[in-house]
């Protein structure tokens, strides 16, 4: 369950119902006793997770176990990780570029008593595809089209 924030003396939560790709979103407010229903969310059926991605490489690699591809994946992810912290570029050529920018520290409004607030400085991660990658997004929308659109400009697409 994810915490939404407290109201007065109750608790609100968020809670997903059904499987991991669509799903159903109620709000509970303890204390209150109130149930409210949200709209379904589709998260498509394209969406791959880390889960999805592992099964994935072991199924390519069929030398490889399933514990293999999981550490594998969970290698990568954490060098990532680690280069942004020390705020590094990571660039995977053909795929995209992930940097680290900077929010300067500002000063805010709490919006339910529009009272002043300070927001500390933060940094957050942006990624930006590639030249390749979005050549290759964009030819696959205009193959859908106009079957002469389809070239392959990059032997990683092909």
């Amino acid at each position: 369950m994810k915490r939404l924030g407290a109201v007065a003396t109750c608790c609100r939560y968020r809670v997903r119902l059904g499987p991991s790709r669509s799903a159903t979103w109620l709000t509970i407010d303890r204390g209150v006793g109130t149930v409210t229903p949200h709209k379904e969310i589709d998260w498509g059926a394209n969406a791959m997770t880390k889960s999805d991605l592992i099964q994935r490489l072991a199924e390519a690699n069929p030398h490889l176990y399933h514990r293999d591809a999981e550490v594998i994946i969970a290698v990568i992810f954490d060098e990532i990780a680690a280069a942004l912290t020390r705020g590094e570029r990571i660039e995977l050529r053909g795929f995209g570029a992930f940097t680290v920018k900077k929010r300067a520290a500002r000063s805010g409004r709490n919006p339910a008593t529009g009272e002043s607030v300070s927001v500390s400085e933060k940094h957050h991660t942006y990624f930006r595809a590639s030249k390749q990658l979005r050549d290759r997004l964009n030819r696959d929308e205009a193959a859908a089209t106009d079957p002469a659109a389809r070239r392959d400009h990059h032997p990683t697409f092909a």
